[in-house]
């Protein structure tokens, strides 16, 4: 979608990015972290800020033999089991508003991993 169309206030339909029109009278915004974007071309204030979001995804070498649930420490840090009993872990934390698609492996090695397993040793 590249542009909500409008007929004086009302919402009339969308253009997307092949220049064809697509009518309707009302408009889902399902834009994720470009809602606040995708509400503009609406007239429509939205506040939604990007927030950073780094989560990994790790085979353990020793699996658990039952389901881990979701699991939300005081401070933020949490792990469940994803597909194939591989643990999902991730934490908050302060950044500004915006998009990054990198990862950083000192950051899971220095304040992931030893908060849930103090006494592993291993390396990555």
């Amino acid at each position: 979608m590249v542009e909500i169309c409008r007929r004086g206030d009302r919402v009339s339909g969308v253009r997307i990015a092949v220049g064809e029109r697509v009518e309707g009278s009302a408009v889902v915004i399902a834009a994720g972290p470009w809602a606040a974007e995708a509400g503009a071309m609406a007239g429509v204030d939205l506040p939604v800020d990007t927030v950073l979001r780094m989560a990994y995804c790790f085979d353990p070498a020793e699996k658990f033999d039952y389901d881990l649930p979701l699991v939300i420490d005081p401070e933020g840090l949490y792990f469940r089991h994803d597909s194939g009993k591989h643990i999902l872990t991730g934490k908050s934390r302060p950044e500004p508003p915006g998009f990054r698609f990198d990862w950083e492996r000192q950051y899971f090695q220095d304040d992931l991993w030893p908060r849930p397993f103090p006494s592993q040793e291993h390396q990555f």
